[in-house]
């Protein structure tokens, strides 16, 4: 019998890469590379009919109208493909689409996964699309990390770097440099302090840790970039993902998800202003277990005031929906949620170092300094709330550890 099987072509990995660093770079750390401007709506679509299988996404534009929605990252992954992100627009669309496969690198995708940054105007910056690198101003990011660290460093008071980053934050993004930011503060500042500044690059430090994990594991796996298409014939889901937003839900009940999406944002701190209220209508029976059932409990397992829990709900998602954060936000949910079902099946181990991480970011997400402080200040039941949470988080943790190793 002949085999008619069309054999998969190996192509060469994909770096989408503009102001976080300059071409000449990209193949001292990913020799084979094919280099490509800053991804644009479409691009991974077009890549991926082309049979390419692995997409490296550093930088992108940001216009609404050409901007890569996750959609298009979820459905490129859904079909076979490996996308890995970083340094920018990357790190964005890592931490949107990392239920559905995509990997994520370095400091900017971390403070995102973590919910300490929440905004794409933090990585926004201005370029020359004919000479991309180095970008025409600053990200926000870069400044809130160097002003953070020439404070360590003795070069600035931490009132002054307090004032420069809620000046730049107030810029538009086209306007954010070192210069205009300390004009706009009317203040002088040592030449030594300013290249102290000039010298740190956060994206393009992620850039070229995103292009060294690319290599890895392209070295790990030589089928990586010669991935079998999941779709037969012309690439289907091309009409379709161009059709429809992403399905925060992942496929899930809405219903079913609500309660625990409600009790996990308020939680977090991730509610924001809100938060604390709203935790102070929940009310949870002691003993329950939320580990395997995070995103399948119903209003009662919440309180009895169910109709006030339902509006809290509403009017969360409406706030989130307003920002555009609410299919990021029930994206994350429902990986923690997936994760943590399948750690506490499997018996995990919760390790103390992540617990430590988690009650500490918990208690920032509340405006308190530490654990210890929640102790004091919080209600016996609410502590207790909280704890649980931390376990949930840190299952999770310990469940996408072993998954990265296999």
């Amino acid at each position: 019998m002949t085999d008619t099987r069309v054999p998969v072509p190996r192509t060469r990995p994909l770096v989408f890469v503009g102001p976080s660093m300059p071409d000449s770079d990209v193949h001292a750390h990913l020799p084979d590379a094919e280099i490509r401007p800053p991804v644009r709506r479409g691009d991974l679509y077009t890549a991926r009919l082309l049979r390419y299988s692995a997409f490296v996404i550093l930088d992108g534009v940001f216009a609404q109208s050409e901007a890569i929605s996750p959609r298009e990252v979820v459905d490129v992954l859904d079909d076979g493909a490996a996308v890995i992100g970083g340094a920018s627009m990357g790190a964005l669309r890592a931490v949107d689409c990392a239920p559905a496969g995509a990997e994520g690198v370095g400091l900017v995708w971390r403070l995102f996964a973590q919910g300490v940054l929440n905004s794409e105007d933090e990585v926004a910056v201005m370029f020359l699309p004919e000479r991309a690198f180095p970008a025409v101003t600053q990200a926000l990011v870069t400044m809130r990390v160097a002003l953070r660290r020439a404070v360590r460093a003795g070069h600035l008071s931490p009132e002054l770097a307090r004032m420069a980053v809620e000046t730049a934050q107030r810029m538009h993004y086209t306007d954010r440099t070192w210069p205009a930011v300390f004009a706009e503060l009317g203040q002088e500042v040592p030449s030594a302090t300013r290249a102290f500044l000039s010298d740190i690059d956060i994206k393009r430090t992620d850039a070229e840790a995103t292009l060294r994990r690319a290599a890895l594991r392209q070295a790990q796996d030589p089928t990586w970039v010669q991935r079998a298409r999941a779709s037969r014939g012309t690439f289907s889901l091309l009409d379709q993902g161009r059709a429809h937003d992403t399905d925060p839900y992942m496929g899930q009940d809405p219903s079913t998800m609500a309660p625990g999406f409600l009790f996990w944002m308020a939680a977090t701190g991730r509610a924001g202003a809100d938060a604390a209220q709203t935790l102070k209508m929940i009310r949870l029976a002691r003993g329950l277990d939320l580990a395997p059932r995070l995103d399948r409990l119903s209003w009662a397992d919440l309180g009895p005031d169910q109709l006030a829990l339902v509006g809290a709900h509403d009017a969360l998602k409406s706030r989130l929906d307003e920002t555009g954060r609410f299919t990021a936000e029930m994206l994350r949910f429902g990986a923690v949620a997936r994760w943590s079902r399948a750690s506490f099946l499997g018996a995990s181990a919760v390790q103390t170092s992540d617990l430590t991480q988690i009650r500490t970011r918990l208690a920032h997400a509340h405006g308190l300094a530490d654990w210890s402080e929640i102790c004091l200040t919080w209600h016996e039941d609410r502590i207790e709330d909280l704890d649980q949470i931390c376990q949930i988080w840190a299952r999770a943790l310990a469940h996408k550890r072993a998954e990265s190793k296999e």
